[in-house]
């Protein structure tokens, strides 16, 4: 079942509006960087004309949690067989998602403290 993993964070915070340009842009290039590391030619935000991001940038509206508490709560395949632990495994590890190959990892590591 695929609803066997997961791991979920709630966070409880206060929203902030942010409208400093440069903070916006800064934070742009954050994701960015962390969506394209994986990719053979990865993309850059400095690859775009610079008056365009800016034009571009002025529709997003930029938001700062500032996280006040946090709730996390995890399910990995428990109350199942040994077999059914390994095929998950396998499956997520043979997936070409990353975030397939971290559920594994978690896993793996749960694994390894039975």
């Amino acid at each position: 079942m695929p609803t066997w993993n997961y791991i979920a964070i709630h966070a409880h915070s206060a929203l902030q509006i942010v409208e400093d340009e440069d903070w916006l842009l800064s934070r742009l290039d954050d994701l960015i960087r962390q969506n394209e590391a994986n990719c053979d030619d990865p993309w850059s935000l400095s690859e775009a004309p610079s008056d365009s991001v800016r034009a571009l940038a002025r529709d997003i509206v930029g938001i700062r949690m500032l996280v006040e508490q946090d709730e996390g709560s995890w399910k990995m395949i428990q109350h199942r067989s040994d077999s059914d632990w390994a095929g998950a495994i396998k499956g997520l590890l043979d997936s070409g998602d990353l975030r397939d190959h971290m559920v594994a990892q978690v896993m793996l590591s749960l694994s390894e403290g039975q």
